[in-house]
């Protein structure tokens, strides 16, 4: 009996972009059939039935509960719940797929299959614990009515799942359990890395993917890979490589990624005036990720938080040094001084002087290559997966 993968994706769309969709993607070519997936489409398929499509080259059971312009339509930070309710529409026929099991990457999925449907067997997969847009505290009422109700239904949620990960280190984890006060967590949040498909994300010959993108091979060239977004701290590495360009030159940085942000991050990099030196790529499918990357001298992370770093995680598997501030998996993924730098003070000079020297790390490539493969690729995710949550038989 297949469980059921629920998360708000347009399965009829592109699969790459964001942590959710690749997670997607991953559990449709690992797990294929093991899986019946929920979520909406931009397809002209039937709302609330259960049809056969074919993705990554396997058969899946889909049943879309609202279409792609519904979704779309609802302003960011409410998509999930707006796919939540679509979802309440349509109870009578998750109960057509005779499963009782459900994974989930959604907080509003979680809440609704913890708190109103208890009978069936939850996997909660979180996206990251220390995240600003739902832990933070700008004003009075947020501070002292908001936080504290979310955190009172995510925990009891969380309590009432039956195996709960998060794509967080162990450290991130004890700092979020403490984070909680008095509320308890009854059951062990299971550290679940971002996985990468190591066969596409794999080292390439600089020299070749430079004459390929008509890159200059004479540049430094960094790259960043991410949701324009103001907690992936893109500014500051704007500004970590004006302080780069100042003292060492010929720095260059390309950002692959949209987000809500990209107006804003424009208008400061032609303040920054770095129009020359900074490319803004959009985003991109995977395998042309992974030939940006490949062109790349180190990647860089200015995320003031993290869950498990989806960019640090593809540039491990391409064998490119990484320079990152402090969040959480930086530390399970650099080796200091080996593979890349951890910068603990949000300084632009001293984050470009690490820039500088990820340049020379000779032995980058082979370390990181070798640790994707033994502990990030997506086969040991979903193995890790089946292994703690046994439902599949």
């Amino acid at each position: 009996m297949a469980a059921l993968f629920i998360d708000p994706i347009d399965f009829a769309g592109l699969l790459y972009g964001s942590g959710g969709k690749a997670l997607a993607s991953y559990a449709i070519s690992c797990m294929g059939e093991k899986f019946d997936y929920v979520g909406y489409t931009s397809a002209p398929l039937k709302i609330g039935e259960w049809t056969q499509i074919k993705l990554y080259g396997k058969n899946i059971r889909f049943l879309p509960v609202a279409t792609a312009a519904e979704i779309d339509a609802t302003k960011i930070g409410f998509k999930n719940i707006r796919f939540t309710l679509a979802l309440v529409k349509h109870i009578k026929a998750l109960k057509k797929s005779n499963s009782k099991a459900v994974f989930t990457h959604a907080w509003p999925v979680l809440w609704l299959f913890s708190h109103l449907l208890r009978k069936w067997n939850v996997c909660f997969d979180a996206p990251g614990l220390a995240n600003p847009s739902l832990f933070r505290h700008r004003n009075i009422f947020e501070r002292f009515i908001l936080n504290p109700m979310f955190n009172y239904i995510q925990i009891t949620a969380f309590n009432k799942a039956n195996v709960v990960f998060a794509a967080a280190d162990n450290t991130e984890i004890q700092r979020y359990l403490k984070s909680i006060g008095k509320l308890k967590i009854t059951k062990p949040i299971i550290s679940l890395p971002t996985a990468v498909n190591t066969d596409i994300f794999s080292p390439k010959s600089k020299d070749a993917m430079r004459n390929a993108k008509k890159l200059p091979s004479t540049k430094k060239i960094f790259i960043f890979i991410g949701r324009l977004s103001r907690v992936k701290g893109i500014d500051f590495l704007m500004q970590a490589l004006n302080e780069f360009n100042h003292k060492f030159g010929d720095g260059m940085l390309l950002i692959l990624g949209q987000g809500e942000c990209k107006d804003e991050l424009e208008n400061f990099c032609d303040k920054m005036r770095l129009r020359e030196c900074v490319k803004f790529l959009g985003n991109l499918p995977p395998q042309e990720v992974a030939e940006f990357v490949g062109l790349a001298d180190a990647c860089i992370v200015g995320s003031l938080t993290e869950g498990f770093s989806n960019s640090m995680v593809e540039a491990l598997a391409c064998g490119r040094p990484i320079v990152s501030t402090d969040v959480s998996g930086a530390s399970e993924i650099i080796k200091e001084g080996v593979n890349g730098f951890i910068v603990k003070e949000r300084n632009p000079i001293i984050f470009s002087e690490k820039m500088n020297e990820a340049l020379y790390l000779k032995d980058a490539e082979n370390y990181s290559r070798q640790l994707a493969l033994k502990n990030y690729s997506k086969e040991i995710l979903w193995k890790k997966v089946e292994e703690m949550w046994p439902v599949f038989k």
